[in-house]
């Protein structure tokens, strides 16, 4: 399976070999299945092909089937949002009831059928059979009534497919479905908004809540898998018209993956057009709330009189943090990278002080951490909540995305910066949560738990040479008897004098420069900026609409953060020496441990590239 650039194996590819390059064999380098994809897979062969009536499942009962269709509008709240839920209620007490509906019998079928199956496999209670059965007799109605000439119903439907697979952790066939719902909008025109006199209002709202739909599974599965988009947006987003902040937020994806990850090149211009992009957004946040019909309250009452998560709310917030994440990982990338090749090439005796980025490409490291720590804070109010539902592909993503972010960024020493240890146990406590249930989340729970303890020993052996170090100058002083001492005595001396006299005194010896960056094979060709200023509206901590803000003041940044620069290649592995293809596995083969031996001839050519 192809996996580009911006997909999150990728970057996890690109964290092990720094890490390799950093601590040599671990754990974390030597996962037996660090070269695999892995997925789920229904048991045996497919069954959702219906030739026995018996096979056909029986509707559910009337207080069976409200509750799993309510599971499912939580579980979508506003995310996925196709339907109107006041109507959508109303046509499910008449189909229960044998009443005509809105739509004809074999129509409503295939939407209740696969939205019971939504509903049975997010709800708390263990019914994933259900779900199946449910589902795949939906998708059998979709297959049979919907394919041959396109409808509103097709796309709907077929959106409905892939947020079942996408929630069955069936990646790459939620992938294929949503190309049918998509071919299917482009053949209606769904696609364009520049012709509303041709349609009702009732038929543009459906419409518009279709077009969402398809354009936040199509950024999500092409920015977690770095495939190439399937949707492209032609209208104006960013209009004061009906603004919905979820279409303009997707128009922001869409730009980093074209003009960044699939050119591999990122220009002042670029991160400049993109962060503006980023501020009109965070500014304008809180009014296309409601085009988007999200509440703006984290918790929302229900009619049991249970409090649930605003998950709209929280999935609209956390995809702000990963495109901001997105943009800036090949700057944190490039920072760990740099700073792991001034550790190698200074003595063994020297300060391992950090290597210091420009303040332009600071501000973007920096960048990617702090919202990726939003991020987890943002979603451990899920934790303890027992409302949630058992499965959550958007949040689960997020989670681990940002994991691998503050794992990375121990290995560049910002930990001293950021609280990266309680936000990678905040991310693993969020992972355990869904683990149970998502196989994905269980294999991601595992990298994080091995990249947590690489980060450990990486801790470890940093203090150990700054001990080292430290002791060696004490020893200089004072002299030294313990065990090593005489061998590294005379190695030492030298050393030392060296650095003395270019301190000064032992006592400033952390004042050394630099230097020693210029002369390594850097990509670096950014000019110093000035970030005085803090006056200006910080670009990740804005989550808007304040009353108090002046917007105008909001999009114009304090200072010249991006100075003219040359274009500079990002991070990325090379095709031609590692071929972005990954073999998949079913997901019941993953709990296979780090020293397990592993029976993989069908996959060996794919596994020859070190990592």
């Amino acid at each position: 399976m192809f996996i580009g650039d911006a997909a999150n194996l990728a970057f996890l590819k690109v964290i092990r070999r720094l890490v390799r390059d950093r601590l040599g064999s671990c754990p974390f380098t030597d996962d037996p299945l660090r070269h695999i994809m892995v997925e789920a897979t229904p048991e045996g062969r497919p069954k959702w092909i219906i030739t026995n009536p018996a096979d056909i499942p029986a509707k559910p009962s009337n207080e069976e089937a409200r509750y799993l269709l309510r599971w499912y509008l939580r579980a979508t709240n506003c995310i996925l949002d196709v339907f109107d839920e006041a109507e959508l209620l109303r046509d499910l007490e008449k189909w229960l009831h044998g009443k005509p509906t809105s739509q004809d019998e074999e129509v409503m079928n295939c939407i209740f059928y696969l939205a019971f199956g939504i509903g049975a496999q997010r709800c708390p209670d263990d019914r994933d059979a259900d779900a199946e059965k449910y589902f795949n007799y939906g998708r059998f109605l979709a297959v049979s009534y919907a394919m041959e000439n396109p409808t509103n119903n097709t796309v709907r439907s077929y959106i409905l497919i892939t947020v079942y697979l996408l929630g069955a952790s069936r990646r790459n066939s939620a992938f294929m479905h949503l190309g049918v719902a998509v071919r299917a909008a482009y053949a209606l025109g769904i696609h364009r908004k520049d012709n509303p006199a041709l349609f009702s209002t009732q038929e543009q709202d459906i419409r518009e809540r279709l077009w969402k739909a398809l354009r936040v599974l199509d950024l999500f599965l092409s920015a977690s898998l770095g495939r190439p988009l399937a949707t492209s947006e032609t209208r104006d987003t960013a209009g004061s018209e009906g603004y919905s902040a979820s279409l303009d937020l997707c128009a922001i994806f869409e730009s980093i993956l074209n003009d960044v990850y699939a050119k591999r090149m990122v220009s002042t211009d670029t991160l400049e057009r993109i962060s503006e992009q980023h501020r009109r957004w965070a500014a304008r946040f809180s009014d296309g709330l409601a085009a988007d019909g999200v509440k703006p309250s984290n918790y929302f009452d229900a009619e049991d009189g249970e409090k649930y998560p605003n998950i709209g709310l929280y999935h609209m917030k956390e995809a702000y943090y990963w495109s901001i994440m997105l943009l800036s990982r090949p700057f944190l990338i490039d920072f760990v990278a740099r700073n792991a090749a001034r550790s190698q090439t200074l003595s063994m005796w020297s300060d391992d002080k950090p290597f210091q980025a420009s303040p332009s490409d600071q501000l973007l490291v920096h960048a990617c951490v702090d919202s990726a720590i939003r991020t987890i804070d943002l979603l451990s109010s899920l934790i303890p909540d027992k409302n949630v539902a058992k499965r959550h592909p958007f949040l689960i993503n997020s989670v681990f995305v940002s994991a691998l972010v503050l794992g990375l960024a121990v290995f560049g020493d910002l930990d001293n910066t950021f609280p990266l240890d309680h936000g990678l146990d905040v991310a693993q406590a969020l992972l355990r949560k869904f683990s149970k249930h998502d196989p994905v989340a269980s294999r991601e729970l595992s990298i994080v738990e091995h990249l947590q303890n690489a980060c450990v020993l990486h801790r470890e052996r940093r203090v150990r040479r700054k001990m080292e170090f430290q002791g060696m100058l004490i020893g200089e002083l004072f002299g030294s008897v313990h065990e090593g001492a005489l061998a590294a005595t005379g190695t030492f001396r030298a050393e030392s004098s060296v650095l003395l006299r270019a301190t000064g005194s032992f006592g400033n010896h952390r004042n050394s420069g630099n230097s020693e960056v210029g002369g390594l094979n850097s990509m670096d060709q950014s000019v110093p900026l000035t970030t005085e200023s803090t006056d200006g509206p910080h670009l990740i901590g804005s989550e808007v609409g304040r009353g108090s803000t002046n917007v105008t003041q909001a999009l114009t940044p304090s200072t010249d953060i991006l100075l003219p620069m040359s274009p500079r290649t990002l991070l990325f592995d090379s095709y031609d020496q590692d071929m972005p293809f990954f073999p998949t596995m079913d997901a019941s083969m993953a709990h296979l441990s780090y020293t397990d031996d592993m029976m993989l001839s069908d996959t060996g050519a794919l596994l020859e590239p070190p990592c």
